[in-house]
């Protein structure tokens, strides 16, 4: 019995001894004269296919990363090896170093640092001759993004791969399937079926293309698969909360002026307003970057609103000023009357009455107040209504009702252009 296992024993360790001694002696037969660095044929056909992994998108440089699996065949007659005398070496392994692979650059490769293309991945050789390389790559694309319609973004971006040293007469670059496809490793789809990344990027549409182009220092067609993607942003909880927010703060700029009378109350809501859209467009700008062809709606629609509030501001505290400082003189008679008349065009018959009676002594009250000429009566150190006063104030409520108007139709002008973001 003892004698029966041992002689298993042995055998089996025999045979693991035999097929690495024949794999070894395979291996150092086809390294022996190889000459990594020179093609296997005049022409090399070396097929490929994408198996997209991951996709992300760097818009502040203006990149497209993908994450993905290039899966290259091609034929070196140099390996190849008799079956019928190693039958158990169906396939050999070798370092990506070892052997001769096709050149495969990124062209148009984006400038983004911490991107490491990783080739480490083995070679498989084939008693024919076959080689299959299957490589896990990270390629940083540049593209030109679209940032119009942020947060919900579209996206058409190309990643061209082929030789960077061989023509199309030394290397032949094709798709791997007659039909070429862009296959995906992502689990995660839509309702509709499409594919969307871990970094909430939909895929809309996935094509390969083959090309043959001159360029400028050679005469002969240079190869390259353009791998093409259309992608869209699916955040769907980042939109709605970009919207709202955009919606609530355009509402409170359109509604402010006609709103809020001429008063101190009126400059603080103006400057808290201030304050929103500046902290807003900032949280905009710190996710959105521009890029060289398009900026995102949503920022320049909040960078009018935040112009206009400045302006606001602006003619508020000037016209506060104006009623409050003291004047030497009356208003000058011109002024008077083009005030007259444009009170009644701008429906200010209050403003128009406080003038025309208080230029009759003793007609008026010292202080004013009314639900139009309140402007100062929310102060304790109210002016009194005197002649002189009450024309600078009439001035000022006609300069103010022009302001509002002005104000208004820039604000409708500006917001119907951005109506179809919402």
């Amino acid at each position: 019995m003892r004698a029966a296992f041992c002689f298993i024993f042995v055998a089996i360790v025999h045979s693991v001894v035999v097929e690495g001694s024949n794999e070894e002696i395979v291996r150092k037969q086809l390294m022996e004269n190889y000459d990594k660095y020179s093609l296997p044929n005049q022409l090399t056909n070396v097929t490929a296919r994408f198996t997209i992994l991951d996709i992300d998108v760097d818009s502040k440089e203006n990149a497209m990363i993908l994450d993905a699996w290039i899966a290259m065949e091609w034929a070196d007659p140099r390996l190849t090896w008799d079956v019928a005398q190693f039958p158990d070496v169906d396939r050999i392994a070798f370092r990506p170093d070892d052997v001769w692979r096709p050149d495969l650059k990124l062209y148009n490769r984006a400038l983004l640092r911490g991107t490491q293309t990783n080739e480490e991945c083995l070679v498989l050789a084939f008693p024919d001759g076959k080689i299959l390389h299957v490589p896990q790559v990270t390629l940083p694309v540049a593209c030109e993004l679209d940032m119009t319609y942020w947060p919900v973004d579209v996206h058409n971006c190309s990643a061209k791969i082929g030789s960077w040293v061989y023509s199309g007469l030394r290397i032949d670059l094709r798709p791997k399937d007659d039909q070429p496809k862009v296959e995906f490793e992502i689990t995660t789809r839509t309702k509709e079926g499409n594919f969307v990344s871990r970094q909430s990027w939909e895929v809309l549409d996935s094509t390969v293309a083959r090309h043959a182009k001159k360029y400028p220092c050679c005469p002969e067609d240079y190869v390259d698969l353009t791998l093409s993607l259309i992608i869209r942003r699916d955040a769907p909880s980042l939109a709605w909360t970009i919207k709202t927010v955009a919606l609530v703060l355009t509402v409170a700029t359109g509604l402010m002026p006609p709103l809020l009378i001429l008063s101190h109350a009126r400059l603080v809501a103006g400057l808290l307003l201030f304050i929103l859209q500046l902290q807003f467009i900032t949280y905009i700008g710190s996710l959105a970057h521009k890029s060289p062809a398009s900026s995102p709606l949503v920022l320049d629609l909040m960078n009018g609103q935040f112009a206009l509030t400045l302006l606001f501001l602006i003619q508020t505290a000037f016209m506060l000023r104006m009623i409050r400082a003291p004047h030497g003189t009356r208003l000058p008679a011109p002024l008077r009357r083009l005030s007259s008349m444009l009170s009644y065009i701008l429906c200010l018959p209050g403003y128009r009455k406080l003038s025309v009676e208080s230029s009759y002594p003793g007609s008026f009250p010292k202080s004013v107040k009314g639900e139009e000429v309140s402007m100062t009566a929310d102060h304790p150190d109210a002016v009194p209504a005197d002649g002189k006063h009450a024309d600078w104030m009439l001035f000022a409520a006609v300069l103010d009702r022009a302001f509002m108007l002005i104000y208004i139709a820039v604000f409708v002008f500006k917001a119907a252009n951005f109506c179809h973001m919402f």
